[in-house]
């Protein structure tokens, strides 16, 4: 562990050592814009006939626990050949921001003995570490966090994929019975994190 506390404090302070040499002309937001990765959410859909089902995973953990708390929007637009008409506004599916159950409603529609939706109700709900930062920056616990977030990311995007109803109660997916037969649509789901939208 401490090799590995060395190896991450040595990276850090490479990473700072060449940003100490970057040119004094640089625009204040250059480094920001090259640096910044921008968390994406992946989503498929699937047209069972009487239905069409939306299923969509964030890729980054502090991108989900974010969404999770703002919600995410599913829109539909009505193609009209290949493409859609200018100045069409598309139809809102969701009255309210799709979220994952609160922790009573995970009570109420699972079955005692389902140990999985029991998980899925801890991965969201459950006691997660915090950084203490007042007491300075420990890496080790940093690093526990970062673990932790990683963890429970990747074994909601799990437990999502083994069942719909799981899906449903982490806030991953959408059903549209709406849709009308012979038509064509796009789909966007996205993820009110940012208050510009």
């Amino acid at each position: 562990m401490k090799r590995l506390i060395f190896l991450m404090l040595t990276a850090f302070l490479i990473h700072f050592q060449a940003l100490a040499q970057l040119p004094p002309n640089l625009p204040k937001n250059a480094l920001g814009d090259s640096l910044r990765k921008s968390p994406k959410l992946r989503v498929i859909a699937h047209n069972y006939g009487d239905s069409v089902v939306l299923r969509w995973a964030p890729t980054e953990p502090l991108f989900w626990k974010a969404a999770n708390k703002a919600g995410y929007v599913v829109k539909r637009y009505t193609l009209v050949g290949k493409n859609i008409p200018r100045n069409t506004q598309p139809q809102i599916l969701a009255q309210q921001p799709v979220k994952p159950w609160p922790l009573e409603e995970w009570k109420q529609r699972s079955k005692p003995q389902d140990s999985l939706a029991a998980a899925c109700a801890q991965l969201l709900h459950g006691k997660t570490r915090t950084v203490n930062l007042s007491k300075g920056l420990n890496l080790e616990e940093a690093f526990n966090q970062k673990i932790e977030n990683e963890n429970r990311h990747s074994l909601s995007l799990y437990l999502a994929d083994v069942s719909a109803f799981y899906a449903t109660g982490l806030g991953l997916r959408w059903v549209d019975k709406t849709f009308e037969k012979g038509k064509t649509y796009v789909y966007v789901v996205y993820a009110l994190t940012d208050k510009k939208q």
